[in-house]
């Protein structure tokens, strides 16, 4: 079965790439293409970033928040919430968690609620790019790891970026072989949200797939009234009537 049809687990980036992160040092991040427009930057220039495609399984950097974490706990880079609920319900022609929503376009469908790493409240909707293999668009809450700080929403967009870049689950059924290309980071304003993007094109070097490429990947952190909510599309590259749809969701992001 492909990853396409399977719950989407998307997760997050080693020390090595958010301390390059932090420190702003000069990196080698497999890929960053816009899959959409409809955000408007704060005025600080795009930033290359380095993507991580060998995440390791804890998170050394993490730092305890007191009475929340036992001494015996470790951060996951990958951390799915075990207590995920859906809470929100949808208007016509929207899907949103409690703290965002997007607009669905014509052809695309409302798909079971994925799970989404450091998320909580999901919901997503999709498109079929050829058999088992869709493009998709997830929103929720941003959930950080109990006992763990929220480290903000630059290091979170670029986690949750590098660790589905990494996941060979995702992509391994129909892609053999793969590499990132133009990765890029900025700050991002959004219906008077601010927050943080990061963006990458996933090639497709191996691939049984014929009528995509590669995936234009885009992830979106934004502080919200309610606490930070996060945005993830998948782009089917080389499909254009999918291609403009990117833009066209992202535009939709609003606050609820």
């Amino acid at each position: 079965m492909s990853p396409r049809t399977r719950t989407l687990v998307i997760g997050s980036v080693s020390f090595l790439a958010v301390f390059a992160l932090i420190v702003g040092a000069a990196i080698v991040f497999v890929a960053v293409q816009a899959a959409g427009g409809g955000t408007k930057g704060s005025g600080e220039a795009s930033e290359t970033l380095s993507v991580d495609t060998t995440v390791p399984s804890t998170d050394g950097s993490a730092s305890s928040a007191t009475g929340q974490a036992t001494p015996t706990e470790t951060a996951a880079f990958c951390w799915s919430n075990s207590d995920r609920t859906s809470r929100t319900r949808n208007s016509q022609g929207t899907i949103r968690s409690s703290r965002i929503q997007v607009t669905i376009p014509e052809g695309w469908r409302e798909i079971p609620q994925t799970t989404l790493t450091f998320a909580d409240d999901t919901d997503s909707i999709a498109i079929d790019v050829e058999d088992s293999w869709i493009s998709m668009v997830s929103i929720g809450e941003l959930t950080w790891q109990t006992g763990y700080e929220y480290p903000g929403a630059d290091v979170a967009a670029q986690r949750i970026m590098d660790c589905t870049v990494s996941d060979a689950s995702l992509w391994d059924g129909s892609t053999q072989k793969r590499h990132v290309e133009d990765a890029v980071g900025a700050p991002v304003e959004i219906d008077g949200m601010t927050g943080y993007k990061v963006t990458a094109t996933l090639v497709f070097d191996q691939s049984r797939l014929t009528t995509t490429t590669g995936s234009y990947l885009t992830v979106i952190v934004l502080d919200t009234d309610q606490g930070p909510a996060v945005y993830y599309s998948d782009i089917a590259r080389g499909v254009p009537a999918i291609e403009a749809a990117g833009p066209q969701i992202e535009a939709s992001i609003q606050a609820v």
